[in-house]
């Protein structure tokens, strides 16, 4: 048995029926803009935001139905992030296969990755839960500010060490802590479980 196959087994279930909750969602009745989401249809990782987040919620019992939201929330969220860095960034390249920016324009990308975005907000408010409206906001927020900081340090020859976890910390770690949090906060965790897995997620980020 593969490591990652080991990993996912305590939510082989779940897993499946999450993706094939994730796939429906990549369908418009607006023709140009399904021809979009089929070509991010099957460019998926190994989705260890939506693994994170099943697993947070295996912690405290049976997976309720609003995580499924939250995965896909917060992995549309991800990808859209992933859309608009490319353009940025000028990659031609995403996971060895031509970036959306490549594929059509730097103008189709941004509308494609707000798009998304917009998604992932749909998803976050079928939760039905107000409290993670407010995370969702946060954690939008301070992945941008990251990306502005990153951006902004391009021109440095050494980049200090300060400088990089502040990086990180507001790009994959906040990331990583919001997935957590989210999911024990739907499961009706403690204050204290929800803030001790909020800060496991953030050192696993």
């Amino acid at each position: 048995m593969d490591q990652f196959t080991e990993i996912i087994r305590p939510i082989q279930d779940e897993f499946s029926e999450f993706k094939t909750h994730y796939s429906s969602l990549f369908a418009s009745d607006v023709a140009v803009t399904n021809s979009l989401l089929e070509f991010l249809r099957g460019r998926r990782g190994k989705m260890m935001r939506p693994i994170l987040i099943l697993l947070t919620a295996k912690c405290f019992g049976p997976i309720p139905s609003g995580v499924y939201h939250v995965a896909s929330a917060l992995e549309l969220l991800h990808q859209g992030s992933l859309i608009h860095d490319d353009v940025v960034d000028d990659s031609d390249e995403r996971r060895g296969r031509p970036s959306a920016n490549a594929a059509f324009n730097n103008k189709v990308a941004v509308l494609l990755g707000d798009h998304v975005v917009a998604m992932a907000l749909e998803q976050i408010s079928k939760a039905n839960h107000i409290q993670l409206i407010t995370l969702m906001s946060d954690l939008t927020k301070t992945l941008s500010e990251g990306e502005i900081l990153q951006l902004d340090s391009r021109n440095d020859n050494i980049l200090s060490e300060e400088k990089y976890f502040n990086i990180i910390s507001r790009k994959t770690a906040y990331l990583f802590s919001t997935c957590t949090e989210m999911s024990s906060l739907l499961c009706d965790a403690s204050e204290e479980d929800i803030e001790a897995m909020a800060s496991f997620g953030e050192i696993a980020g």
